[in-house]
C-alpha cells in the first residue's frame, strides 16, 4: 500500500508539472496468487536456442532432432530462458569449449545457464543466488534434467559480500547492469587464472 501511495504521488506530481502525458492513472485488482502463478504457463512455449531446445516441465516434450533438450519449470523464480540476454548467454557458451569446465553461475535464478553449460559438457556448475525460491527452483530443474550430480547450489551473495573460495573457469552473470558495474571490481575473486566471464 505505501509504494502504492508512492506511485499514485508521483504520477500526480508529474502531471501537474508536465504536458501531454496522457491520464496517469493506476489501477490495481486483487487476483488470485494460485492462479496467477500457473497462468503464465498457458503462453509459454518450447523453444530452440542453436543447439539446445528449451521446454517446459509441463509441457509434451516433442524431441528436436539434434537438439539438447532442457525441461525446465522456473517456478517463481526469475528465468524462463526466454530473455535477450539469457538467450545470448546460451549462444555464447555453445561457442566455447565447455568441456571438463567448472562454470559458475552467480544469480542462477531457474538455473537455466548452469544446466545449459553442463548439458554442452562443463564439468561442474556451481549455481549461486540469494532467494530461497531461486534455490528450490534450480534443484528442482538439476534434478529433472539428471544432473543433480554436476552441480552444487549453493544460498550465497558473493557480489556484495565478496568470496575468494568460489571459482570456476566461465561465470555467468547475467542480472542487472548496475549489479554487474559494482561486481566488476571483485569479479577476480571468483575465477581461475584466464577464466571468462
Amino acid at each position: 500500500i505505501e509504494s502504492l501511495n508512492k506511485i499514485k504521488a508521483e504520477l500526480k506530481s508529474l502531471k501537474e508539472n508536465s504536458t501531454g502525458l496522457g491520464s496517469l492513472t493506476v489501477r490495481t485488482e486483487d487476483v488470485n496468487s494460485e492462479h496467477w502463478s500457473d497462468i503464465w504457463q498457458d503462453y509459454y512455449k518450447a523453444y530452440i536456442v542453436g543447439k539446445i531446445k528449451i521446454c517446459g516441465t509441463w509441457q509434451k516434450n516433442s524431441r528436436s532432432l539434434f537438439k539438447i533438450p532442457i525441461l525446465l519449470n522456473p517456478g517463481a523464480a526469475f528465468g524462463t530462458g526466454q530473455h535477450p540476454t539469457t538467450e545470448l548467454v546460451i549462444m555464447a557458451m555453445q561457442k566455447l569449449n565447455m568441456k571438463d569446465k567448472v562454470v559458475v553461475d552467480i544469480g542462477c535464478g531457474s538455473g537455466i545457464l548452469g544446466i545449459c553449460a553442463v548439458k554442452l559438457g562443463a564439468k561442474h556448475a556451481i549455481m549461486l543466488d540469494i532467494d530461497d525460491v531461486a534455490i528450490d527452483a534450480t534443484n528442482l530443474n538439476a534434478q529433472t534434467n539428471n544432473i543433480k550430480d554436476k552441480v552444487t547450489v549453493i544460498k550465497k551473495d558473493v557480489i556484495y559480500k565478496p568470496n575468494h573460495t568460489i571459482k570456476g573457469d566461465i561465470l555467468f552473470v547475467n542480472i542487472n547492469s548496475k549489479t554487474n558495474m559494482y561486481y566488476a571490481e571483485s569479479v577476480h575473486n571468483n575465477f581461475i587464472d584466464n577464466g571468462l566471464v
